[in-house]
């Protein structure tokens, strides 16, 4: 299936193993140059080394603890140096400390792609949005 993705730059967190490695594959075999991280340089190396055999695409690997407000920094930095944009973005990740997480989204966005986040509940500007059930999203300019 051609999903008109070759060329394209895609990001996927946690991705050394399981639906993360799934969704990085997929994304190199339609034609897109992957980057791939995790905390875990060992799993990290074998991952890329296996959607390389199993896809033809050279895959970018960096070891990056996304828990952890340096590590992310320094990810951060070493993706806008080394790419002009993301055009794809699959954050994978699992959940982070709340004082983290909301220490990093009152941060402008730092990559060339949409970045959101939840609405808290101070920011909400009717009750009805309290009970719908599907989630409220503020896109960062």
């Amino acid at each position: 299936m051609d999903l008109g993705l070759t060329g394209k730059t895609a990001l996927v967190t946690a991705s050394s193993r399981g639906i993360g490695k799934a969704i990085a594959q997929g994304l190199a075999a339609e034609g897109c140059r992957v980057i791939i991280c995790s905390r875990d340089k060992d799993n990290l190396l074998k991952a890329a080394q296996e959607i390389e055999a199993k896809t033809g695409q050279l895959i970018t690997l960096i070891q990056v603890d996304l828990s952890q407000k340096d590590s992310i920094e320094q990810f951060l930095k070493h993706i806008t140096n080394q790419f002009s944009t993301i055009d794809i973005l699959v954050n994978n990740v699992g959940g982070m400390p709340y004082k983290l997480h909301y220490e990093l989204n009152q941060a402008p966005p730092r990559i060339g792609c949409p970045i959101y986040r939840p609405k808290t509940r101070n920011q909400i500007s009717h009750p009805s949005e309290l009970s719908d059930s599907t989630s409220r999203l503020d896109k960062l300019d």
